[in-house]
Parts: C-alpha cells; sequence; structure tokens
C-alpha cells in the first residue's frame, strides 16, 4: 500500500509541474516604435513602424491614435498594422483635428488571445505659420489697429491747422 501512495504522489507531483510550465506566458515584444514625420501637423498622414517578437503566434498588431489639445484627448482611432517582412509592421494614420497639439500613441499585439500594450508616446504636433504667436513677430496685426492712429493724427492735424486759422 505504501508502494501505491508513493507513486500516486510522484505522479501527482509531475502532473503539477507540467501544469505550472503551461503557465509560464512570454510577452511579446514591441521595439523600435517610430513615426514619420517626427513632428507632424495636424490632418497630415503619419507613418508607424515597429518590430514585434513572441514565442507565441501573433494574431494580430494595431497601433491606437489619439489626438489632442489642451489636456483634452479626442476617441482613439485603432490602425491595423500589416507584416512587412519578417518581424517588421508598418501602417498609416491621416489625423483628422485641425486643432489638435499633441499626438499620443501606441501598439498592441495579439498572442493566445490576449492583447500586449506598448508605452504610450506622446509627441507635440507642428503648429501652422498663421497661429497667434507670429512666429516671434511683436507687431500687432491686428486689422483695424493702424486706423485708430491714423484717426488721432487727423484729428491733431486738424486741431492745429484750426487754431492757426481763428487766430
Amino acid at each position: 500500500m505504501k508502494k501505491i501512495s508513493k507513486q500516486i504522489m510522484i505522479l501527482l507531483s509531475f502532473m503539477m509541474l507540467i501544469s505550472i510550465t503551461n503557465l509560464v506566458y512570454a510577452e511579446p515584444t514591441i521595439e523600435n516604435i517610430k513615426v514619420d514625420p517626427a513632428e507632424p501637423e495636424p490632418l497630415s498622414t503619419v507613418d508607424i513602424k515597429c518590430d514585434v517578437t513572441a514565442d507565441e503566434e501573433i494574431q494580430g498588431v494595431k497601433a491606437i491614435f489619439e489626438e489632442c489639445k489642451q489636456g483634452f484627448c479626442y476617441t482613439g482611432e485603432e490602425k491595423i498594422l500589416t507584416n512587412d517582412s519578417g518581424n517588421s509592421y508598418s501602417g498609416s494614420y491621416t489625423l483628422t483635428h485641425d486643432d489638435a497639439t499633441t499626438l499620443k500613441y501606441h501598439v498592441e499585439v495579439k498572442t493566445d488571445d490576449v492583447w500586449t500594450k506598448s508605452e504610450t508616446t506622446q509627441i507635440d504636433l507642428k503648429t501652422s505659420s498663421n497661429d497667434n504667436n507670429n512666429n516671434g513677430d511683436n507687431s500687432n496685426n491686428t486689422p483695424g489697429f493702424t486706423i485708430i492712429f491714423f484717426i488721432a493724427a487727423l484729428f491733431i492735424v486738424l486741431a492745429i491747422f484750426s487754431k492757426k486759422r481763428f487766430r
């Protein structure tokens, strides 16, 4: 009886060891995430590339983009990335908000029906040339602003001439 219980204990220990090793899951590695251009303009198209390696079969790769302005982010957009060759994946996304000032993005990889997410990266968008800072020009280009000075100068000239006439 002792031999049978000893064999059962060994068999149970072996089965537990096998089940524990099956639970070990190696997450996929997402590397070299790059966007081009590095500082895109609002409403432009951004190309994204990354390298993905995994022990399991890769079932899908997608990029999530969020356009933001002043702490507010619009709903994220998903773009499926295609396998170029080997471990390289790429795709494109067209920005849709003309008032966005930053772009947040990350890549997600699906293996064994589990999505693994990369770190989120945030980049500033290139501002347009007609923004409020006038590209460092400190002049006030408000339409009609100089007309106030013109009218004031006209009244001063008229006041001077009218004083000379009445003398």
